[in-house]
């Protein structure tokens, strides 16, 4: 089953001063995940997105800090429309 979430980027520094972006999404209980992609993945996002993938390649864990949504497969990534006025919500 295609599942389309919308994956959010931030990039965090290492104490060795290394970049790297970390990625988290949210379900549609409000439930924060953070999101991994495998070594499968050669063009995980750089920017905040959303991603489409088939739901059998991915998977969920748990880690010491919450749930963590594994990706193995990106079947496309489409960009994010951020609105920018309260207008345009409502």
């Amino acid at each position: 089953m295609t599942k389309e979430i919308r994956v959010i980027v931030k990039t965090l520094k290492t104490h060795d001063g290394k970049e790297f972006n970390a990625y988290t999404t949210y379900d549609k209980n409000n439930k924060r995940y953070k999101v991994k992609f495998t070594k499968a993945v050669k063009n995980p996002p750089e920017e905040s997105c959303m991603v489409v993938f088939d739901s059998v390649h991915a998977s969920v864990s748990e880690d010491a800090y919450g749930y963590v949504l594994w990706i193995e497969k990106i079947d496309e990534i489409r960009p994010y429309e951020k609105v920018d006025k309260v207008a345009d919500i409502f």
